[in-house]
C-alpha cells in the first residue's frame, strides 16, 4: 500500500513538473503564515482591547466624578467614538484590529460593568412637592439596576441621604428606622428596574422649604447613580393655635440677628412648638433634626469613673470619611506632622498643601507643587498659633436656609486617618473641648441665654462621658463608642457639629459655654451619659424603654407638661429640649433646676 502511494506521488510529480510543485508548495506555507499571523494578529487586539477598557474605565470614573451621573454614558461614548475614528484612519496598517473593532467595543463595556458591580440609574432623579402642613405623602420613584449585580432586597435598602443614617424632618411612621424610608419589595436583577413607594410626612410649619435626599444603600455604602432629590415645600397657610403657642414675629435674617441680639435678647419671639428647639422660621431649615445620639449602644451603668481633672481635655471629632485627596490650608503659620514626627516645618499662612492617602500602598502623602513628603503616619496639620484657623477648601458643607455659608473652617488641628478596621479614611479636629462646643450647631443665636447653658451643660456632659470612657482604657485619641476610628464624637450621630462658622454666627451661644465652662451634670459624683432630643409628647421615656440594656436611674421617664399635645420628635430618652426651652424662657426655671428636673436625682459639679 505504501508502495503503491510513492508511485502515484512520482507519477504526479513528473505530470506538474518542479516548477509547478514548488508553485504550490509556496501557496501552502503562505496559507499556513495566514493563520498564524491571523492568530498573532487576534491575540495582538485582544491585549489592546484590554488597555484600553482599563483605560476607558480611569477615564468613567474621572469624568463621572467630575460631570455626574448624567454625562458619564455621553462621555465614554463619545470617547469610545474617538478611538473608533482613530482606528478607521489607520486601517490599512491594521487590519486586524479593524476587523475586530466590535469585539472591542464588546470589551470595553464588560470591563466597565465589571468594575462597576453596583450601580443604578435614577428615572426621575429630581422632583418637586408641595402639600399641606401634617399630611401623609405615598411616592414612588424608579431606580433601574445597570450594574452587573442582583440587589437582594434584604441588603438593599432606600436610606436618607447624601450623608447616611441622618435624620429626616419628613420622617414617617411607615419608615423602618429614623433613616431608612422603605425597604425593596423583591430582588431586582441587573437590566430590571425597582418601584420604591414610601411615605413623607410634611412638617407641621407653614411655608417651610426644604430639600430631602434619599438613595439605595449597601453594606452602609450608596449605590452610585440611586440617588433622588425632592424638594418640599409646605403651603403657606395659617397654623393651628395651641394653648402653648404665642406669637410670632417675622422672620429676621441671620445678619439681623448676630447684630441686634446683644442690645435686645427677647426682640424675637417663636412658636413654641418648634420642632426644632428654638429656630427662627429661616435658620430652621438648616437643621432637620436637633436630636443627638439617635442609637445608643452603650450597655455599661452609663458613669465615668472620673470625678475631676486638672486641666480642659482635648477631644476629636470625627467630622467625614472620605476617598479623595483633600486641599489645607491655614490662617496662621503651621507645621505638619506624620504621626508625632514632623515633616514639614512653619509653612506660610495661606499656603495650600494636599493630603492624600494610598490605599495600596497603605501610605499618606503630603504635597504642594514644589514638595512631596511621605508618611506612613497619620497626617497632621498643626497651627502654630492655638487660635488658628484650618480650612479644607474641598468640603461643600452648606447649610440648607442659605448657599452664601459653607462650614469648611475649623479650630486647631487637622488630621487625616485610616481606620484598618472599618477602611475608612476620616478627616479628625482636634481641639479643646469648649472649643468645640462653640461649633455646635444644635440650636441658634436667637433662643434664651439660659436655655443655652441648659443645652451647653447637657453637650458637654455627653462628648465628656465618652471621653472618660476612652481615658479610663487609656485609649486617650478615641471613645470606646467610635475606637475604631481614632476619635471620640461624630460630628453628625453624636452632636451637630458645624465649627468655626457656626461659632461665628452664635455669640450667645459662646457666652452660655464661658458661664458654664468645666461644668457638667453628675450622678453620684460622677458624670454621665446625657442624651437628649427635640421634643416629647408629654413625657420622656426611660433609657432601657427605648435601648434596653442597663437601668440608668437618672434617665427615668418624667413627665413634660409643656409639651403636652405636641408629637414625640427624636428618641425621647434624657431631656426634652423643648420642654427646658418653655421652662426658661416661660416659667423663669434656672438652668440648673432645669438640667436636675429632666436628669433625676444629678448635681451639677465643675471638674475644670
Amino acid at each position: 500500500m505504501i508502495s503503491a502511494n510513492l508511485s502515484a506521488d512520482r507519477f504526479f510529480f513528473r505530470q506538474i513538473g518542479w516548477k509547478s510543485y514548488n508553485h504550490i508548495r509556496k501557496k501552502a506555507m503562505e496559507q499556513e503564515f495566514s493563520w498564524s499571523g491571523l492568530i498573532i494578529s487576534v491575540s495582538i487586539a485582544f491585549f489592546i482591547v484590554c488597555a484600553l477598557a482599563q483605560v476607558l474605565y480611569m477615564v468613567e470614573q474621572t469624568v463621572e466624578k467630575e460631570m455626574g451621573d448624567n454625562n458619564l454614558n455621553k462621555n465614554i461614548y463619545k470617547l469610545e467614538d474617538q478611538i473608533i475614528q482613530s482606528v478607521l484612519k489607520n486601517k490599512e496598517k491594521n487590519q486586524n484590529f479593524f476587523n475586530n473593532i466590535n469585539l472591542a467595543s464588546i470589551f470595553i463595556k464588560s470591563a466597565s460593568a465589571a468594575s462597576e458591580e453596583y450601580k443604578a440609574e435614577a428615572l426621575k432623579f429630581t422632583d418637586n412637592i408641595s402639600s399641606e402642613t401634617n399630611k401623609e405623602i405615598e411616592y414612588v420613584t424608579n431606580i433601574k439596576n445597570i450594574g452587573n449585580s442582583v440587589w437582594f432586597k434584604d441588603k438593599v435598602f432606600f436610606e436618607t441621604g447624601p450623608f447616611l443614617k441622618s435624620f429626616s424632618p419628613v420622617k414617617h411612621q411607615k419608615w423602618t428606622t429614623y433613616f431608612r424610608a422603605a425597604n425593596l419589595s423583591r430582588d431586582i436583577k441587573p437590566g430590571e428596574t425597582a418601584a420604591i413607594k414610601f411615605f413623607l410626612r410634611m412638617p407641621a410649619e407653614a411655608g417651610i422649604e426644604l430639600q430631602q435626599n434619599f438613595q439605595l444603600v449597601i453594606n452602609n455604602q450608596p449605590i452610585k447613580g440611586s440617588m433622588i432629590r425632592l424638594f418640599i415645600k409646605t403651603n403657606a397657610a395659617a397654623p393651628v393655635a395651641t394653648k402653648n403657642q404665642t406669637t410670632v414675629t417675622p422672620a429676621v435674617t441671620t445678619a439681623q440677628s448676630n447684630s441686634n441680639a446683644s442690645a435686645n435678647t427677647t426682640a424675637t419671639t417663636v412658636k413654641k412648638s418648634d420642632f426644632c428647639i428654638a429656630l427662627s422660621e429661616d435658620e430652621k431649615k438648616s437643621y432637620a433634626e436637633c436630636s443627638t445620639a439617635l442609637i445608643e449602644n452603650d450597655q455599661t451603668n452609663g458613669i465615668s469613673q472620673s470625678a475631676s481633672l486638672i486641666k480642659e481635655p482635648i477631644i476629636r471629632v470625627g467630622l467625614f470619611n472620605t476617598l479623595a485627596a483633600q486641599r489645607i490650608t491655614c490662617d496662621t503659620f503651621y507645621d505638619i506632622y506624620g504621626g508625632d514626627q514632623l515633616i514639614l516645618s512653619g509653612l506660610a499662612p495661606g499656603t495650600v498643601m494636599i493630603a492624600s492617602y494610598d490605599f495600596s500602598l497603605k501610605q499618606y502623602a503630603v504635597s504642594s507643587p514644589s514638595i512631596t513628603k511621605f508618611s506612613k503616619k497619620q497626617i497632621r496639620f498643626v497651627p502654630r498659633d492655638q487660635s488658628g484657623i484650618i480650612t479644607l477648601l474641598d468640603q461643600v458643607n452648606k447649610t440648607n436656609w442659605s448657599t452664601a455659608y459653607n462650614d469648611n473652617l475649623y479650630r486647631n488641628v487637622m488630621e487625616l486617618r485610616y481606620s484598618d478596621t472599618t477602611k475608612k479614611l476620616w478627616l479628625i479636629n482636634e481641639l479643646p473641648i469648649e472649643n468645640y462646643l462653640k461649633g455646635l450647631a444644635e440650636t441658634t443665636n436667637y433662643s434664651p441665654l439660659e436655655f443655652q447653658k441648659v443645652l451647653v451643660t447637657a453637650a458637654r456632659t455627653y462628648a465628656m462621658y465618652h471621653y472618660n470612657r476612652g481615658a479610663e482604657r487609656n485609649m486617650l485619641d478615641c471613645s470606646t463608642k467610635h475606637a475604631d476610628e481614632y476619635f471620640h464624637v461624630d460630628a453628625t450621630y453624636d452632636q451637630v457639629y458645624r465649627g468655626y462658622g457656626s461659632e461665628k454666627r452664635m455669640p450667645k451661644l459662646v457666652e452660655a459655654i464661658n458661664a458654664t465652662r468645666g461644668v457638667l451634670v453628675t450622678y453620684g459624683g460622677k458624670g454621665v451619659i446625657t442624651p437628649y432630643f427635640s421634643r416629647s409628647d408629654g413625657r420622656t421615656r426611660s433609657w432601657e424603654e427605648v435601648w434596653g440594656g442597663t437601668k440608668k436611674p437618672w434617665l427615668s421617664s418624667v413627665a413634660v407638661p409643656q409639651d403636652t399635645g405636641q408629637t414625640l420628635w427624636g428618641h425621647g430618652v434624657g431631656m426634652s429640649a423643648r420642654g427646658a426651652l418653655v421652662m426658661t424662657r416661660d416659667e423663669n426655671k434656672t438652668w440648673q433646676e432645669t438640667l436636675k428636673y429632666f436628669y433625676s436625682g444629678t448635681e451639677l459639679k465643675k471638674f475644670y
